[in-house]
């Protein structure tokens, strides 16, 4: 016979069984101009991937996004809306489950910082790369968000001008 109490037990017993996945929310800004993508090398794999980084407690994702330009470029663009999102699970470096979510955001770049943005010609840890030199196996992550924020911008363009 089911009694209620031997679910209670079951449930308790399996939250003790299964180590819970630490969630660790990671923000990337992907900007997008002239059909090319601001990328940056990932110093651990030398892939390439968008600017980012983890979401401090208490930090906003515009602040991310702020916190890693300012860090990589000297300014801070403008963030838009969020085109994509992947969840990623894997293990720390003791064995603990990790949940690490990634947001992209699509980013505007504030009037102003052209200079800066032009003087990356001879840096080795950041390029522009036009999107149809984009290589998946040339990428640390990034890839299909790069990819979903592109067609939106050019599906708004086609249709901006469809409507004029």
């Amino acid at each position: 016979m089911f009694r209620q109490s031997d679910l209670h037990t079951d449930v308790e017993r399996n939250k003790r069984a299964t180590p819970t996945a630490a969630v660790q929310p990671a923000i990337y800004g992907i900007l997008l101009e002239n059909d090319q993508v601001l990328l940056q090398r990932n110093p651990e794999t030398g892939l390439w991937q968008p600017p980012g980084q983890l979401l401090q407690p208490g930090q906003l994702p515009q602040q991310a996004i702020s916190t890693a330009f300012q860090a990589l470029l000297m300014f801070s663009p403008q963030a838009g809306p969020l085109v994509f999102m992947e969840e990623v699970r894997a293990s720390t470096i003791n064995g603990q489950p990790q949940h690490l979510t990634r947001l992209y955001y699509l980013l505007n770049r504030p009037s102003g910082v052209l200079a800066a943005i032009q003087e990356i010609g001879n840096r080795q840890d950041v390029q522009w790369t036009a999107i149809h030199d984009l290589r998946r196996e040339k990428m640390h992550l990034g890839y299909a968000a790069i990819q979903v924020a592109w067609r939106r911008m050019h599906w708004k363009r086609m249709h901006w001008k469809e409507s004029t």
